[in-house]
């Protein structure tokens, strides 16, 4: 597993413990000492899970609409200012979740912007990573030169370190350009976007 499948995996866990939180309700103490009684208890149980099965149905349903919106952000630049609205790749409970975070920090707008960036970063790497090995190169080189604008922010965001941005930036390169020398001229390029002179990458290269 690629070390940056970190970012995309951190926020499912966020999002799957807020979901935790959110579908979690303390049930009020009842005496057990009838049959009666257990058997009511047992009915309300059973309601519950259906309760929840829909719940968790409907935020399947949800996460996957969100997944399918990201590619509405290929040639699109990143988010820059505050966001009022949730973008179409975010869904309502990551939505809430971003806010969430972002609101326990001093410039809670600036936070809620890099948030959003990433986890839209995170969902077409994720989407990327799914398309390797199939027929849809077009689409894949789409995600994959939006990945290599955008790789420099978050690079700046401190987010990812060099190492794993270049080493991004070659395997993404490896998918877009079939030639050796145009594709090591292009990672020299790339790698000067994020601060490694072309000194630097000719050495390791």
């Amino acid at each position: 597993m690629s070390r940056l499948k970190w970012s995309g995996l951190a926020v499912v866990v966020v999002v799957a413990g807020a979901a935790w939180f959110w579908w979690s309700s303390p049930g009020s103490p009842e005496a057990q000492d009838s049959p009666t009684d257990e058997v009511v208890a047992t009915k309300g149980d059973s309601a519950q899970t259906e309760q929840d099965s829909e719940q968790y149905r409907e935020l399947a349903e949800q996460q996957e609409q969100a997944a399918r919106a990201v590619q509405g952000q290929l040639g699109e630049p990143e988010f820059d200012g505050p966001i009022h609205e949730r973008p179409d790749f975010v869904s309502p409970m990551e939505w809430r979740v971003l806010k969430s975070v972002a609101a326990s920090k001093a410039d809670s707008d600036r936070e809620l912007t890099r948030l959003v960036n990433r986890i839209r970063f995170a969902k077409l790497r994720e989407h990327w990573d799914e398309l390797k090995g199939s027929e849809q190169t077009d689409q894949r080189h789409a995600i994959a030169r939006q990945l290599l604008d955008d790789i420099p922010q978050r690079v700046d965001q401190r987010e990812m370190d060099t190492s794993q941005a270049q080493q991004l930036q070659q395997q993404l390169l490896a998918d877009l350009i079939s030639d050796p020398e145009q594709r090591r001229q292009r990672a020299a390029e790339e790698a000067k976007r994020i601060g490694i002179t072309f000194e630097m990458q000719a050495s390791q290269g």
